[in-house]
């Protein structure tokens, strides 16, 4: 590029296009500048670009700058491609909106760079701001620069040498961070804080500031605090900026920590203006801090310091008091404050804060007002400044002043200058020479003297308009000078003003311009028409000139027929034409490639093959291109082996993975590529039949693989099974061992130690508790032999179990079996066992029965086989109840209806079994046992011979049963219920139906018993929990606490004795249907607290015992001990 030259712009208008086109250039330098938009393809052939303009905004807009160099000292907006900026300004906004693979050197600091755009982009300087914009951006970064972007930074931290990376996109945390060292975030995105120049995700804690690096809370807002048991902030009280579990450590500005919170500390009190954290830090006026509180300064003192922190010393005095001593003290006759004279009385002047004497001070000053240390600045009153003297005086005759100036000097003399002088007629001012200003209206101005106004006397030289002051305007042709006097303009100027020279109009040789008139000789060759105007130029030039700025018509360019400025042609001649590109005339023999005449206004319509058109005018397309549409590579078709890949050429070897190209387009890509929908590239495509095969091949792979696995698992799980049945197993040789074998009768290739087993050959065993026994079987035989038990299936009297199940025995071999049996009830037990061998050799299989036999002793587990029933008493519903026979004895056998025999009601069923074991006593019911064998669940009891107190109230006349013998009836019952509350037991179902009367004999200890205790419940584990939402119980014996499911106690069992009292004594029902028709009547009359009344034929003192029972208030009701006392001292007879 050796002497190319260089172009320089300057003073370029706004929205001025500049083109740049089809000449080289080396360098482009603007100058000056407001807005140029350079048009497609200018820096084709420019290798380096300068902007020099100042405080002015550069635009290149549709421009694609690849591998330039750009020196830049303003503001400027630009796109490109390897290109390399240099950034000089001191004070630069600088916006870039597409870049690639560039590079930016910003040799200046306080710059501002602004990114627009997807970009890869590296950045060196230092002190600068880069602001980015946009996302998908990669920033490499030399220096120590600030950056910025909302749209998220990532921190590569990738140092190459001095070199750090950022990646702009959704993704970073990061708004502003700073290059150093590393990469430094000091901004966060919102839910991120930043610690050590990283930005960690805090978990959004309420009221939280800051948080370490897992996001626990460190420190609260101001008005909060946190606590320590949940580290959640908490709002403080009123006035506290921080506190810990509720209880202020800091308070606001004002405000004091008593008894952890805040109070408000008053000014009017403290004289406190400024406190915070528990202390005065700054006071009113006269007031200075001492031991954190304002103490007073001192009289006439406006400010203190106490250096000692006990004493004070003033610093600043009140007005008119002085500091002396760091004491105020009274100072007279000056002003002064903030211990200094301010100011001194008339006549005087401060000096080194002291007042001194104008007249004494300045040498030869008299009468002086006011001063400096240099001189007098105002004179006192009725004087005046001498100018000469420097002093001040006053003047003669003088007989009014006003600032310093006389303004009347009486009738006899005139005011001139602050000079009296004496009066000339006619004159009204004088200067100081004693020449007259100005005229009375009887006088005219004359040379300095004032003459009487007559016809004669005026002077008419050249003037038309005399005055008191002179002349107030001359003839054409002349002016009037300083003194009013008329004098000629110069030969050329018709007229004139100020001065002869300048020009207001010209004669008709001449024209005017810049106030000069000009010979118009010019004007006849170049002017086509001349202004009418006197002096006023030509106004429209003729052809081949232009009219410049000064009316004179000059030269257009060579190449213009007509033009509007030097440069700028209207029309061009006849062998050039106009370029639509640059508006500047070309020679039409220099156009190549155009395919129609040429125009000298239109130019070319129309380019030959290899050319296009830009404007009106043919350009040459690139090397590679085809057919092109621009100049920038931007070409429509490529030759042979060249593909059209974004406009531009390209050999299809440079296009990845393309193999051949044909007519502009990939033809054929390598493989596992296809050719892209436009046929510009290769696409990765996938092989289905290679996906398939991999499929197909990593299927039988993980089969394989699962196979293998279940294989080698089961193989284990076998190995460790054998190994664990091995040590279970107890094998010997029983040559070695000391046990007595006999041979077997039955099956002669064994041998035992035992022929039966007898597991209570020490006395009956336990029911519910496992026996064991040994029983050792060898083999007599040549070969191996298979050992196992069985024994009978559906047992449901006793559980048996033979370990271990199957042994395999060689000859010579024995093996120790244990056999356990459990019994499940008590019974007596004789039955046989099955030994079965197998002989390997002859396949011939023997079964041999071992007998085994076992007693248990008496439990309240019974053997269903031992209850012989006789007949059905009765049907309730939960159950039906036979006479029968156990072990001899009469019992009632109360077999249960309902019943599934799961787990739960075994277990329930079992419990009240237990419970029904532990009673002993004369006045219960006796309990034999109960059958826990499924679907024979039962329950054997005592037999009672005349049934229910119920039965016998609806089966015998009130006549058979004396009132002694109900009592004593009642008297039994109640011992029981006494039994079963004395041992913490609430029967919860008192009533006749379960009394049973086991005698009518009056001298039988017991005629009752009672019974039915399914309800029973331990008292113990009720006391904290008995409200029954179920209803235990019958409604007409129930408690009205328990009818309004309150808490059920042993008072509620007494007040249904109460109820079944009452009808054993009436013989009856308590509550009949005549009376109570519907069964919801019953609960209302006895919640409501009503009772039933005495009978007639009932005994008062039998029915005081029953009201004492059946009060509303549990607490009330009588104690079963004191109820079973009662009855018995009854004297009835």
């Amino acid at each position: 590029m050796t002497g190319i030259p260089q172009i320089s712009f300057s003073h370029l208008a706004t929205s001025t296009s500049l083109s740049l086109v089809d000449t080289d250039y080396q360098t482009v330098i603007i100058n000056s500048l407001r807005d140029i938009s350079l048009v497609e393809k200018y820096n084709y052939i420019v290798n380096e670009f300068r902007v020099t303009s100042k405080n002015e905004t550069l635009k290149l807009c549709n421009v694609t700058t690849t591998g330039k160099v750009f020196y830049i000292d303003d503001k400027f907006t630009f796109s490109g491609i390897n290109d390399v900026y240099e950034i000089t300004s001191k004070s630069l906004d600088l916006e870039i909106t597409s870049v690639t693979n560039s590079k930016i050197t910003m040799s200046s600091d306080n710059s501002i760079l602004k990114l627009i755009g997807d970009f890869s982009l590296k950045v060196s300087g230092e002190k600068n701001v880069i602001d980015v914009t946009t996302m998908e951006t990669s920033l490499v970064n030399t220096g120590a620069n600030l950056l910025f972007s909302n749209k998220g930074i990532t921190a590569l931290n990738t140092k190459t040498g001095t070199a750090l990376s950022v990646v702009i996109n959704s993704t970073g945390n990061c708004q502003a961070g700073l290059f150093g060292d590393s990469f430094q975030c000091i901004l966060c995105n919102t839910g991120y804080f930043v610690q050590d120049g990283v930005c960690y995700q805090n978990n959004k804690l309420k009221n939280c500031e800051t948080y370490d690096t897992n996001g626990k809370c460190l420190g609260c807002k101001i008005g909060f605090g946190k606590a320590d048991n949940t580290g959640d902030c908490l709002k403080c009280s009123t006035d506290c900026l921080n506190c810990l579990n509720n209880v202020c450590l800091l308070c606001s500005l004002g405000n004091q920590v008593k008894n952890g919170v805040c109070e408000y500390v008053s000014t009017n009190e403290t004289n406190c203006v400024s406190f915070e954290q528990n202390r005065c830090y700054k006071c009113n006026k006269k007031y200075n801090v001492i031991d954190a509180q304002c103490t007073s300064c001192g009289d006439n003192t406006v400010q203190c310091d106490s250096r000692d922190g006990v004493s004070m010393e003033s610093t600043i005095c009140e007005l008119n008091f002085k500091l002396e001593n760091k004491k105020c003290i009274n100072s007279d006759g000056v002003l002064i404050a903030n211990n200094g004279v301010v100011s001194c009385e008339d006549t005087y002047y401060l000096s080194s804060n002291t007042c001194l004497k104008c007249n004494d001070a300045i040498s030869n000053v008299t009468n002086c007002g006011l001063c400096n240390n240099k001189m007098c600045i105002k004179c006192l009153p009725n004087t005046i400044p001498d100018s000469t003297t420097s002093t001040c005086k006053p003047v003669d005759g003088c007989q009014e002043y006003l600032d310093n100036s006389c303004v009347n000097c009486g009738t006899e003399l005139i005011v001139g200058f602050n000079i009296c002088r004496t009066k000339k007629d006619g004159c009204y001012n004088m200067n100081t020479h004693g020449d007259c200003l100005e005229c009375d209206d009887e006088h005219f101005l004359s040379n300095g003297n004032c003459e009487t106004k007559t016809e004669a006397s005026i002077p008419s030289v050249n003037c038309i308009q005399p005055s008191s002051k002179g002349c107030n305007r001359c003839e054409p042709g002349y002016f009037y000078d300083d003194s009013f006097n008329c004098q000629k303009c110069s030969s050329n100027c018709e007229e004139c003003f100020f001065n002869s020279t300048y020009c207001t109009s010209c004669n008709g040789e001449s024209y005017l311009y810049n106030n000069l008139c000009h010979s118009g000789e010019e004007l006849k060759r170049t002017c086509k028409k001349v202004s009418p105007i006197k002096g006023g130029g030509c106004y429209i030039c003729k052809d081949g000139f232009y009219r410049g700025d000064d009316q004179i018509c000059r030269d257009c360019d060579s190449t213009c027929e007509t033009c509007n400025q030097k440069d700028k042609c209207i029309f061009c001649k006849d062998e050039y034409f106009m370029s639509s590109n640059t508006f500047v005339c070309k020679l039409k023999s220099e156009m190549s490639g155009c395919t129609t005449k040429i125009n000298s206004l239109t130019g070319c319509a129309e380019c030959d093959s290899g050319y296009f058109l830009f404007g009106n005018e043919c350009f040459k397309c690139g090397e590679t291109c085809a057919t092109c549409k621009n100049k920038n590579d931007s070409c429509l078709s490529c030759g042979d082996g060249l593909v059209l890949n974004n406009s531009l050429c390209v050999p299809f070897n440079q296009i990845k993975y393309c193999t051949s190209a044909h007519n502009s387009r990939c033809t054929k890509c390598s493989f596992w590529h296809d050719i892209s929908e436009g046929k510009e590239s290769c696409e990765t495509k996938a092989v289905w039949w290679v996906i398939v095969i991999i499929v197909i091949l990593s299927i039988v792979v993980l089969i394989v693989v699962f196979v293998v696995i279940g294989w080698l698992i089961w193989a284990v799980s076998k190995k460790i099974s054998e190994v664990k049945r091995d040590k279970a197993v107890c094998v010997f040789t029983m040559d070695k061992s000391n046990v007595r074998f006999v041979k077997s009768s039955t099956i002669p290739i064994v041998s035992m130690d035992k022929s039966e087993l007898v597991f209570d050959v020490d006395g009956p065993i336990h029911v519910n508790k496992e026996n064991r026994m040994l029983l050792c079987v060898g083999n007599n035989s040549n070969g191996s032999i298979k050992v196992q038990f069985t024994s009978k299936t559906g047992q449901m009297k006793y559980e048996m179990k033979v370990s271990p199940n199957l042994v395999l025995l060689r000859s010579g071999k024995a093996c120790e079996f244990e056999v356990t049996v459990l019994p499940l009830c008590t019974s007596v037990i004789k039955e046989d066992i099955s030994l079965v061998v197998s002989e390997f050799k002859t396949g011939q299989h023997y079964n041999m029965p071992i007998h085994f036999s076992y007693e248990t002793e008496i439990s309240t587990s019974l053997d269903p086989d031992e209850l012989i029933e006789d007949k059905k008493l009765g049907e309730g519903s939960f159950g039906i109840v036979f006479k029968g026979t156990f072990r001899g004895y009469e019992v009632a056998i109360k077999k249960m209806k309902n019943v599934s025999g799961s787990d739960e009601e075994l277990d329930e069923f079992e419990k009240e079994v237990v419970m029904l074991d532990k009673f002993r006593s004369d006045y219960i019911i006796h309990f034999y046992g109960a059958v826990f064998i499924p679907n024979k669940i039962c329950m054997v009891t005592e037999y009672a011979e005349f049934g229910s107190l119920n039965d016998m109230i609806q089966n015998k006349q009130s006549d058979d049963v004396s009132i002694k013998q109900r009592i004593k009836i009642m008297t039994d019952g109640a011992r029981g219920i006494e039994y079963l509350h004395l041992n913490g037991v609430l029967h919860r179902d008192v009533k006749p139906d379960n009394m049973l009367v086991v005698s009518l004999g009056d001298s039988i200890p017991v005629n009752a018993k009672l019974t039915d205790f399914g309800s029973s419940r331990n008292v113990n584990t009720m006391m904290t929990n008995m409200t029954f939402t179920k209803g235990i119980g019958t409604p007409s014996y129930m408690a009205p606490e328990v009818l309004q499911q309150e808490h059920y106690k042993m008072a509620s069992d007494v007040y249904s004795f109460a109820i079944t009292m009452y009808e054993c004594f009436v013989w009856g029902e308590a509550y009949p249907k005549s009376t109570f028709k519907f069964p919801w009547e019953i609960p209302e009359f006895v919640t409501s607290g009503k009772r039933l009344a005495r009978p007639e034929k009932m005994d008062t003192d039998l029915y005081n015992v029953i009201d004492m029972c059946w009060s509303k208030n549990p607490v009330e009701r009588m104690k079963i001990e004191d109820v079973v006392k009662a009855l018995s001292d009854l004297k009835i007879n």
